[in-house]
Parts: C-alpha cells; structure tokens; sequence
C-alpha cells in the first residue's frame, strides 16, 4: 500500500514484472508485504531494497531525498 503526500492511498498487488507509477509533491509512505521483492526508482533511479525476501515492512518514508525506515 502506499499512501501519497499523507493524504491519498493506494493499494495493489503487482505480479512479478508489473510496473506502479505514484507521484507526489512531498513524499510516499509505503508498506510492503515482500520488502525484497520491490524493486523502488525515485526519480528513475534505484533505491536500496527496504528489506530482506519475504520480510514485511510498514510505514516506509520516502522524500526527494531520503528513505526513514
């Protein structure tokens, strides 16, 4: 699920290979069911995982600059 600017959700289910575009103007909150098998471009750029295979994570923040775990 991610939630854009603390004000919109969304939630899918994406299968392997499927592409979700957001955009906001300050940041996303994201929660993950699969931390490892989420592949996030900022930008176009790739960020880090936000964990391990299988892992879930909840309530991840991600500004223009940043990632808060």
């Amino acid at each position: 699920s991610v939630t854009i600017d603390g004000k919109v959700n969304d939630e899918v289910l994406l299968k392997p290979g499927a592409k979700k575009v957001w955009k906001a103007e300050k940041f996303f909150t994201i929660t993950a069911g699969n931390a490892g098998g989420v592949q996030l471009k900022r930008n176009g750029q790739p960020l880090d995982p936000l964990g391990a295979r299988g892992n879930v994570v909840n309530n991840v923040k991600i500004t223009k600059d940043e990632v808060s775990k």
